[in-house]
């Protein structure tokens, strides 16, 4: 939920790593480890080349990680974008990529598994609605949003980048495949045709929902100071980077001043540094 209203687009992608880390410790509360250790390994491919991707982006904006001001490498950037599309339906278990192979099989096992109660189903859904709609909210900030009036800078993309992301663009589309194959014994679910587009349609109709409330005149016509509380409510991750840091910066500006204070003043002074100086001012001048 936090990824959905995060506008720094590194930490959109490190924040559906911990999306994974949580279907991975899922998988395993239902004694897959085969299939935990699958998923894993297709995620690190696909994940390695959105970071990649992501640092292509950032750097041909001089340094700009924010999706607000980001937009247009459809055209700018073609090969990256579609690199970095296709990873984001993996990411999405999108059928036929790698991450479908994986994602597809951890879902439907929670869906007939025994002892499994209505809210932990829920949660399970829900989450992976949440990965729909922040990988469709990145891809359409990236691709589609047009920047009229943002300086725009494209460097040439270097061949060392486009080598790099290439290799791990065909490992992570082929292994998924190759790793059921070779590893993973047969596994076999009857789902209705219902139960597997249900993530789809409700993730599609989600996005849009979520889309037109923010761009609502509602939003908008609220009142200065509420429309400022809830931008940074929304954009800050819940304020928990507040709670997170600023106890740890207290300490860090009170060690500061204990640096500069002692270790660079009384103790200086009196320590080994200040006797040295003492001691060679009161030699005699055998230069004069």
């Amino acid at each position: 939920m936090r990824a959905n209203f995060e506008i720094d687009v590194k930490k959109i992608i490190a924040l559906s790593t911990l999306r994974q880390l949580g279907v991975i410790i899922m998988t395993l509360s239902l004694g897959l480890v085969e299939l935990t250790f699958l998923h894993l390994l297709v995620h690190a491919l696909f994940k390695s080349l959105l970071f990649l991707c992501a640092g292509v982006y950032i750097h041909n904006r001089v340094d700009i990680q924010d999706v607000r001001n980001l937009g247009g490498f459809a055209d700018s950037l073609p090969l990256t974008s579609v690199y970095f599309l296709r990873c984001s339906l993996s990411l999405c278990g999108f059928p036929f990529i790698s991450g479908f192979y994986s994602k597809d099989l951890i879902l439907e096992n929670y869906l007939i598994g025994e002892g499994i109660n209505f809210y932990w189903l829920n949660l399970v859904i829900v989450g992976t609605l949440c990965t729909f709609m922040y990988s469709l909210r990145v891809c359409i900030n990236l691709f589609k949003k047009n920047l009229e009036n943002t300086m725009v800078i494209v460097i040439k993309e270097s061949k060392i980048m486009y080598y790099s992301i290439g290799v791990l663009f065909f490992l992570s589309l082929l292994r998924g495949s190759l790793y059921v194959i070779l590893f993973i014994n047969p596994i076999i679910v009857i789902l209705r045709i219902g139960f597997k587009l249900i993530i789809l349609i409700v993730g599609g109709f989600l996005g849009l929902a979520r889309y037109f409330l923010i761009t609502s005149k509602r939003l908008k016509s609220a009142g200065p100071t509420k429309n400022k509380i809830m931008i940074t409510y929304l954009g800050t991750m819940w304020f928990t980077p507040l709670l997170r840091v600023n106890p740890f910066v207290q300490i860090l500006k009170y060690g500061g001043r204990m640096v500069k204070n002692l270790d660079q003043g009384w103790i200086e002074e009196l320590g080994g540094q200040g006797g040295i100086n003492k001691i060679f001012s009161l030699l005699p001048n055998f230069d004069s």
